[in-house]
Order: C-alpha cells, then structure tokens, then sequence
C-alpha cells in the first residue's frame, strides 16, 4: 500500500485499522510528515509474520514543486511457499526514464542479492511522457515499458503486460507487480472506491520452471 495516511500522530493508520480487521501483521513506514502533524507512507499488510523489516532512502530528485521525500519499505513474509522477501515502492511522478531507473536502482541492488522468492512491487509512477523542466508533459516514450525491461533483465517476469490503465486519467500504467523464483495462477486490476489508481493483485504460486 501507497500513501497511506495516519491522521496524527499517535492514532492508527489505515494500515494498522485494515490489519487489525483481518487479523493480519503489518509494517507501517511514514515518508512525509505534513505540517498538520499528518504522515504519509508505505505499508505492507500480510496474513503471515513478517520479519526483517527494513527502509531503503532512494535518491532526492528536485521537482521544483510538491517535493516528497521517497522510500522502499522491505520485509521477508513467511509463507507456506518459504521465505519471500517483499519490496514496496513508491517512485517520483515528473522525471524521465533515467532519472526513474537511478531512484529505483537501489531497490533493484537489493533484490537482485536475494537468493530466494523475491516481490517489488507499488506505484512506478511510469507515465508515457518526457517532462521538460519537470513540469511540463511532453508525450514520449512508454516508461512502463522500458522499466518491465530492465527488470526483466535481472531475472524478474510480470503477469502485467498489455494489460488495461491503472490510473485513468490518459490510460496510464503506472503500478506493476513484479516476481522472481514464483509462479502465478492468476491476476488482475481492480477499480476501488478510495484511491484514484487501480488496485493490482495476483495468487502466486511454487516457480515449477
């Protein structure tokens, strides 16, 4: 989960109220502290034990404007498939490919390292548009496909490809799912009521390959 919001400080994100709900675990890594005293972070909600939690500080881009400090929360789930390590992500919105791969770069350094079932996944923010000065949309090439490729090139595969937007304003596909050492059985892109992207999800499954 992305952006999501505690109220204060002190009081229950949306995250922990969704956990303790369903009975699950969850983590809870604020990025952004607003001047109301509101926070903003990642989260990851998990129906088994997460261990070894960690934060990764990806690199400060300057968008002259709406500036937010961007981080990678990771953990490992223990599973009935094992152990799978999990990367939650949430990139800047008006930079172009390089500046989004550099920002990615050192999730991608950890994932690669691990040796077992490995998710990242979150909001790529891989709109199809070069960004003069970043502020200026001009449109260009599709950055979704370009970061599929790259990780593709590290040993990771994706049920998401020529699938519909997750974000409707121009069709963009800025959200992605990617997996290595699993397989899966299904996927899909749901429309829901609180959030202005679609919702991704996909049942995974032993890699038989």
């Amino acid at each position: 989960m992305q952006e999501v919001k505690a109220p204060l400080a002190g009081n229950a994100n949306a995250a922990e109220q969704l956990a303790t709900r369903l009975g699950f675990n969850y983590l809870f890594q604020p990025a952004n502290l607003w001047k109301d005293g509101s926070r903003e972070g990642l989260a990851i909600v998990s129906r088994y034990p997460l261990v070894d939690p960690a934060v990764i500080r990806l690199p400060v881009l300057d968008l002259v404007y709406n500036n937010r400090r961007r981080i990678a929360l990771s953990a490992t789930a223990v599973t009935p498939l094992g152990r799978v390590r999990l990367f939650n992500v949430h990139l800047d919105t008006r930079v172009g490919i390089r500046d989004r791969l550099a920002q990615l770069a050192p999730v991608l350094a950890q994932a690669r390292a691990v040796s077992g079932p490995c998710i990242v996944a979150g909001d790529f923010n891989t709109s199809n548009f070069y960004w003069f000065g970043r502020v200026l949309p001009i449109p260009y090439q599709d950055q979704e496909i370009r970061v599929r490729r790259h990780f593709q090139a590290t040993g990771f595969r994706t049920p998401f490809v020529n699938q519909k937007a997750t974000f409707d304003l121009l069709g963009l596909r800025l959200d992605s799912i990617y997996v290595k050492g699993l397989g899966w059985t299904a996927s899909g892109i749901e429309e829901i009521d609180f959030s202005d992207h679609h919702a991704l999800w996909v049942s995974l499954r032993a890699d038989e390959s």
